[in-house]
């Protein structure tokens, strides 16, 4: 998730298990120990794929975290005169809700880091969801001023705006598996028996993308809450076949990242990587050049994240159709990079 949304969580749950005895400043521990595991962001790796494939790593391993909680729980209860235990459970919870809700996105999270199990990711929420977030920093806002105005009562708006964040973080599971059975359904009924990707459009939880996949092809379809029906899907070649990823360390890394739910491509003898999973056609934001073709096949190269065909902006009136309950066009991924004539 965003930044704001990590920080008036992390201030949420603080203030929650803390509040009582370190008033304001449990909420301000809670906001910098929830957006801590972020702080991977400034490590600057030299290639691409590595950038994006090792963020939510090791700083998001609920292992790491558990090791880190009782340090800074030893700092919050020297400084604060607090009881060990208590300000070490206040730092656990603050920081290993950040990558749990990560999980609840599409991008993926490495919660069980070191181990080589692939990125966790739940996608029912997107990255950015005003309706999750407004709750807890309207909840955290309520408190503060409470504590500034010497309340008797001030921690109970923190309680009530996680609360309601939380439930509806429960809808948005619920809505996902329920699109997930209507989806899979669907799919198999067309001979695709593999477990679809489902995830939401961005800043809802009314409109959602399926991705499915089969040997040969890519099956991606929209459904709305506000007009459900029977989902169309349009296909796409899958073209896993056009290299072999045991050659190229690169793509066999992004195939653990998206756990097969992507596409290849030529262009001009140079081999293109699309994360299938995040954004909408043709909005996809995970591009990338992973090779060129010589005499003796795929060689390597410096990895390059492509630029995106569009911008946000131009994404509105296509997310409005969606949470209406249109389908999108088939797009030709073969031409989106091309310079429009």
């Amino acid at each position: 998730m965003d930044s704001v949304t990590q920080a008036a969580l992390g201030a949420a749950v603080g203030g929650a298990i803390g509040g009582r005895q370190l008033g304001w400043r449990a909420f301000a521990w809670g906001a910098g120990l929830g957006t801590l595991p972020d702080m991977d962001i400034f490590i600057h790796y030299p290639d691409a794929v590595d950038q994006v494939t090792k963020h939510r790593g090791f700083s998001h391993s609920i292992f790491v975290l558990t090791a880190l909680s009782p340090v800074l729980g030893l700092l919050i209860a020297k400084l604060h005169r607090w009881r060990f235990w208590g300000a070490t459970l206040m730092a656990w919870l603050c920081l290993v809700t950040h990558p749990l809700l990560d999980c609840f996105t599409s991008y993926g999270t490495q919660l069980f880091w070191p181990l080589a199990s692939p990125p966790i990711a739940w996608s029912t929420i997107f990255i950015i969801d005003p309706l999750y977030t407004l709750p807890l920093l309207i909840g955290v806002i309520f408190s503060l001023i409470g504590f500034n105005r010497r309340k008797a009562k001030p921690l109970k708006s923190n309680l009530w705006g996680l609360g309601i964040s939380q439930a509806y973080l429960a809808l948005s599971l619920v809505l996902m598996l329920s699109v997930k059975y209507q989806a899979s359904a669907e799919l198999e009924s067309k001979g695709v028996s593999e477990t679809p990707f489902i995830a939401p459009t961005p800043f809802n939880i009314l409109s959602w993308r399926i991705v499915g996949k089969d040997d040969h092809h890519l099956w991606i379809g929209y459904f709305s809450w506000l007009n459900p029906k029977p989902i169309h899907f349009n296909t796409y070649p899958h073209k896993h076949n056009l290299a072999n990823k045991e050659a190229l360390p690169k793509l066999a890394r992004l195939d653990w990242f998206t756990h097969g739910f992507y596409q290849l491509q030529t262009d001009q003898g140079q081999l293109k990587f699309v994360d299938m999973r995040l954004g909408i056609e043709p909005y996809l934001p995970f591009r990338y050049l992973l090779a060129e073709h010589t005499p003796a096949g795929w060689q390597p190269k410096q990895t390059v994240r492509l630029p995106p065909p569009k911008t946000g902006k131009e994404l509105v009136p296509e997310l409005i159709k969606l949470v209406r309950g249109q389908p999108l066009p088939a797009v030709d991924f073969e031409q989106i990079d091309k310079p429009k004539k």
